[in-house]
């Protein structure tokens, strides 16, 4: 009986990788087509009711915490919605966060497969970063690059995923990748954690004060702004500040990002919830999506995004669970690197990074990929803390 379960199991990770990397590397048709998302998060979901013990660790803790409150905003949200499938959209952000459990359950049998067939994914993918093709990805397919180009010295890894990240940000225009490469350079030059956060306060600080320094120049309502002259509205809006005429989509960010941050001051304190209008002003492709737009655009930033729908606890424990990994990468980053486990720190952080200027948490496109790399990240903490506790 124990033989049946053990090769049930094996199966059911064979099984989940092999969605996991379809939807990595080409998760617009697999999610699209085949829902790819909700499998993962119904597959997490068995996982962590199948689950017989729970660990005693901060960051599960915090991870919990961040599930219950989740959990409560969609309950509260059935009282308050005005639309079913704006509220049934924004609630990919509770479901999806099951498929932390798969990377947490099933770390050591997910990357022993993974680390197997290395050298076929980087066969697949590797042509491709020089020639576009449109089954890749633009975003997504990044979170294989530490797994693919990996090598014995650390620094070399860090140039070689710097180097292939930006050839594949022009070969696919995406600015995104244009960042992480960036942040691979910025892991080879601050070599501490001190030394990098740092950096990012500083970064952090700097961003602070340009977007209060812009807040008067937001407003797109002083433009006549209507759904049919959205267009014109964003460029009056751009002649207003020498900083908003560099690029069009990101001011377009920035107008999203002030409407949750300040405009809906003071409810989003403890968040709107789910299947309400979070936006008033946004850029428009398809009007025949008009009516559910302000339920469910994304903010180009699924961190602000979540402050929106959740509040400042939800975005005060994702920080923490971040802090927390940041900071033991650096710390035991040797023992992660004699391991082989280096690689899902790196992804983790790619899969972050594209979430501070795409939507992620919030779409179904890509928000299982962000909560399995958190579990097997989490999982990896454990292990080694385990292995030091020996």
């Amino acid at each position: 009986m124990k033989s049946l379960q053990l090769s049930f199991q094996n199966l059911f990770v064979k099984i989940t990788i092999a969605i996991l990397l379809c939807y990595l590397i080409c998760p617009n048709f697999f999610e699209r087509n085949l829902f790819f998302n909700e499998v993962l998060s119904l597959f997490g979901l068995l996982t962590f009711l199948s689950t017989k013990k729970i660990e005693k660790d901060n960051l599960l803790i915090y991870f919990y915490l961040l599930l219950a409150w989740t959990f409560l905003h969609a309950i509260i949200s059935l009282f308050f919605l005005d639309n079913w499938y704006g509220y049934l959209r924004n609630l990919v952000i509770f479901y999806s966060m099951f498929t932390f459990f798969l990377g947490y359950s099933f770390h050591h049998k997910t990357t022993t497969i993974l680390l197997s067939i290395r050298k076929f994914l980087f066969l697949l993918i590797v042509p491709f970063i020089f020639f576009p093709v449109k089954f890749l990805d633009r975003f997504s397919v990044a979170l294989l690059f530490p797994l693919i180009l990996i090598s014995k010295n650390k620094k070399q890894n860090y140039l070689l995923l710097a180097i292939a990240s930006l050839i594949y940000s022009f070969t696919y225009s995406s600015a995104t990748l244009v960042i992480i490469s960036l942040f691979f350079l910025s892991i080879i030059i601050f070599k501490d954690y001190k030394a990098f956060i740092s950096f990012l306060i500083l970064l952090t600080c700097v961003f602070v004060v340009t977007f209060i320094h812009l807040i008067p120049y937001l407003d797109i309502s002083q433009y006549n702004y209507t759904y049919q002259n959205s267009e014109k509205s964003i460029h009056a809006l751009m002649e207003g500040h020498f900083l908003l005429k560099i690029d069009g989509n990101t001011t377009w960010r920035l107008v999203l990002w002030k409407q949750i941050i300040v405009d809906l001051f003071p409810r989003n304190l403890l968040g709107l919830g789910f299947g309400t209008p979070l936006l008033k002003y946004f850029p428009i492709e398809n009007y025949e999506k008009i009516p559910l737009l302000p339920y469910v655009l994304g903010a180009h930033n699924s961190f602000i995004y979540l402050f929106g729908r959740l509040g400042i606890p939800a975005i005060v424990l994702v920080f923490i669970i971040m802090k927390n990994i940041l900071k033991d990468f650096f710390l035991y980053r040797k023992e992660y690197i004699q391991h082989s486990t280096e690689w899902i720190f790196l992804s983790f952080f790619i899969i972050s990074i594209i979430s501070l200027f795409n939507p992620t948490l919030e779409s179904p496109i890509y928000a299982s990929m962000f909560w399995f790399f958190l579990g097997l990240t989490v999982r990896t903490i454990l292990s080694r803390k385990h292995e030091s506790a020996l």
